[in-house]
């Protein structure tokens, strides 16, 4: 069964474009002042749907909604201007830290919306143009100055208004709030041309501007440019272009700067030839008596994973290449996350937004509204994703240069493998060609005691289980030996549903999987975990450069205790481990590697955290790149 909800992700805010009863030109004739009882009833009514609907608390562990609410709430008394209260009520959404969490005022964006007429956000630490309408304006052109202050100053001191899941798409973002920009101002560019703006015509909605998809096909690979799916009439048209194109050997998906609408599910159907997973999914749950009891805590939610859906036995059997950027967001990335966790497609590009969710719609009589996001998506496995974003199997950025010249580097990395390799993700039906062996076990690890080790893992026994369980067709088209990896751990996830009261007769993998094939149920994670701890394992070194810890002064090593509860709070709060191992390794004899420099180990441990790839393999698999580690720890320091 498809989600309940449909994955009917509406693009942000869109509910704010028909506010209640009001028209457009009472709108815009509306007072600029708003009385008293009215800022306080949307207030309150404010207050009360965020504790009830929102559903990202987990994003946001440290706000303090009472104090910030209070401080909020002694603005708007305080002062009647209608765009004050617009400003102030963004102020407060933008602390959820949620893209699909905010406030809006129809009022604003017909009075002070009036377009840029180009488009911009940061590329190698510079606010580089993308689009333009504007004559002095190129992609490419790196903008410096805003009426002579630093382009960096003047966005941070507006970022504040800004509903963003991750800094990222708060940089994306800016440019979509014209109304924090002034009427009229004078651009300064890198290369020293200075270039006037005025800012004019109605205030357009990110992505409103497409009409229709582009498609085209040459030398038997398709392309299909899907720039949004704010209207059904996007996925229709996609669907019947997968479908006239059947025949190719290759379609190619560009879904960049595509800002979402409604979830392409049919779309998804026409292209899958495999098994596929939606998101897992999380919402508030708000129990009257346990509230009070503290039974279920402060913020209490419902889990839900994804079912397993089969493919259409009449989807397309050719390759798939996605071409994504920082830009596909909300139901753009329910689009893309099967393909991701399944394989299906070779996505290529950049990071994508990282926010999805189902938004509960209040509107108000005079032509505000908010919106609260009431779902946290979370990758199929279960990882997080909000603020994260979906990462490409390969990574390719487009610079500045690339824009000036028309090239497009995603594109053409897309080709080049087509021409190189011939498919990408293979379908099942052509999997088997690949002759030439393709997922090697190879590793320069230690070897050490685990808790769970088959009889031999010598080259016959991997032999056979690479054969019996053809173990290759798992990874032709994948290009490094960590998604070869991961596909196979997916797949070890996959074969026998989890009971934790059971056991496996024999701590063997070809033993495992014959009783998975026969039905059997147990437990899992001794055998098909993913090692965590690898990737989140944190060390602490000291400034100065001492090989013994009792020689090292009482400042340092203080210093250094403080920084490991810090680690554990941090490592805690993000993975919610089972336990530590917090410590140091002294000397060679210890098993030091950099003897000449103390540093303590801060690992988090789950039970059973040594597993199948571990074994059979010799082979840490890692759930996530390091870079994703990296994003959702340092904001905890």
């Amino acid at each position: 069964m498809i989600r309940s909800f449909l994955m009917l992700n509406l693009i942000l805010f869109s509910f704010l474009l028909a506010p209640g009863a009001f028209n457009a030109q009472q709108i815009v004739t509306a007072p600029e002042k708003l009385p008293l009882g009215k800022r306080v009833w949307i207030a309150t009514q404010i207050y009360s749907s965020i504790g009830t609907y929102f559903g990202h608390w987990r994003g946001v562990p440290g706000l303090d909604l009472d104090k910030e609410f209070q401080s909020y709430l002694d603005q708007v008394i305080a002062n009647d201007d209608r765009r004050a209260f617009d400003l102030a009520s963004m102020e407060l959404f933008a602390k959820l830290k949620n893209g699909h969490s905010g406030f809006g005022d129809a009022w604003l964006r017909l009075t002070d919306g009036q377009r840029l007429g180009f488009y911009a956000y940061p590329i190698d630490g510079q606010w580089v143009v993308t689009q333009s309408s504007n004559r002095g304006l190129k992609p490419g052109d790196v903008i410096a100055r805003i009426d002579e202050e630093s382009f960096e100053s003047f966005f941070r001191a507006r970022r504040k208004y800004i509903s963003a899941s991750d800094e990222r798409w708060a940089r994306r973002a800016f440019f979509e709030y014209p109304y924090l920009f002034p009427k009229s101002f004078t651009l300064e560019l890198g290369d020293g041309r200075k270039v006037s703006i005025v800012r004019e015509g109605e205030f357009r909605w990110p992505g409103s501007e497409h009409t229709d998809i582009t498609v085209r096909e040459e030398d038997g690979v398709a392309y299909i440019r899907i720039p949004s799916f704010s209207e059904p009439k996007f996925e229709k048209a996609a669907i019947e272009a997968v479908q006239k194109l059947s025949q190719s050997k290759a379609i190619i998906l560009d879904v960049r700067a595509n800002h979402g609408g409604s979830s392409p599910v049919k779309l998804i159907e026409a292209l899958m030839d495999r098994p596929y997973r939606w998101w897992s999914e999380s919402t508030p749950m708000s129990i009257g008596v346990f509230k009070y009891r503290g039974t279920l805590g402060e913020h209490s939610e419902v889990y839900w994973s994804g079912e397993a859906q089969k493919p259409s036995v009449k989807g397309y059997r050719g390759s798939v290449f996605i071409l994504v950027d920082g830009g596909c967001f909300s139901a753009c990335e329910d689009f893309v996350v099967p393909f991701k966790d399944n394989h299906r497609a070779t996505i290529i590009g950049e990071r994508t937004a990282g926010s999805s969710g189902q938004p509960f719609g209040k509107d108000f009589d005079n032509g505000m509204g908010f919106g609260l996001s009431t779902k946290r998506e979370f990758f199929p496995d279960g990882s997080e994703f909000e603020g994260i974003g979906i990462g490409p199997d390969i990574e390719v950025h487009t610079r500045a240069s690339d824009l000036q010249s028309g090239k497009d580097p995603v594109l053409e990395k897309a080709h080049e493998l087509i021409r190189t390799s011939g498919q990408g993700a293979p379908s099942p039906t052509n999997a088997a060609t690949q002759v030439p062996p393709v997922l090697h076990f190879t590793s320069q690890l230690t070897p050490r005691e685990l808790s769970f080790s088959p009889p031999s893992v010598g080259k016959q026994y991997l032999e056979r289980l690479r054969r019996e369980y053809k173990l290759n067709e798992l990874v032709v088209g994948l290009h490094s030996d960590f998604d070869r990896v991961q596909a196979i751990a997916k797949w070890v996830r996959s074969r026998w549903d989890h009971n934790g009261s059971n056991e496996p007769l024999k701590a063997d993998p070809l033993s495992i999987l014959e009783e998975a094939k026969q039905g059997k149920q147990f437990r899992c994670v001794e055998y098909s975990r993913s090692d965590k701890y690898v990737i989140t394992h944190l060390m602490i070194a000291p400034y100065d450069h001492l090989g013994e810890f009792d020689s090292a002064p009482k400042e340092t090593t203080d210093e250094m205790m403080e920084l490991a509860k810090r680690c554990q709070a941090a490592l805690r709060e993000v993975y919610r481990p089972q336990g530590f191992n917090i410590g140091m390794n002294l000397g060679r004899a210890a098993g030091e590697g950099i003897a000449e420099h103390i540093h303590m180990h801060v690992m988090p441990r789950w039970v059973g955290d040594t597993n199948f790839i571990t074994t059979v393999g010799e082979t840490r698999v890692l759930p996530e790149d390091l870079r994703t580690t990296h994003h959702k720890l340092r904001e905890k320091f």
